[in-house]
């Protein structure tokens, strides 16, 4: 199968997406206070007790989550504001400038 010019739009953003998570999340702290806030998904347990992530867009772990969530923040907001507004609540906040941080608290007074 060939890819569409959408399809290879999408995988270039959802990369640069990877690209922007690799600058929001690279100090610890941001990654796990992401990763904990529940914005993209899920830390969960099994019944064996083997840790997993339950993403956003059927993704599993925060990295891919934030790459999605950001690929979808810019190629089709409407979806993600109706679906996962936190996520684009969240986006839109970092695109306004605000830290990682006060992100996260801004877009936990949403819910």
């Amino acid at each position: 199968m060939k890819l569409t010019d959408t399809m290879k739009q999408h995988i270039f953003t959802h990369e640069l997406g990877h690209f922007l998570e690799t600058r929001l999340l690279k100090n610890p702290k941001d990654f796990w206070l992401v990763s904990d806030s529940g914005i993209f998904g899920e830390g969960k347990v099994t019944r064996r007790g083997d840790p997993y992530f339950e993403g956003i867009l059927g993704t599993f772990n925060t990295g891919e989550a934030v790459a999605e969530g950001y690929a979808t923040y810019r190629l089709n907001p409407t979806f993600l504001k109706k679906n996962h507004p936190n996520v684009y609540n969240f986006f839109r906040e970092i695109e306004r400038g605000t830290s990682v941080k006060n992100a996260v608290k801004k877009v936990r007074r949403y819910w």
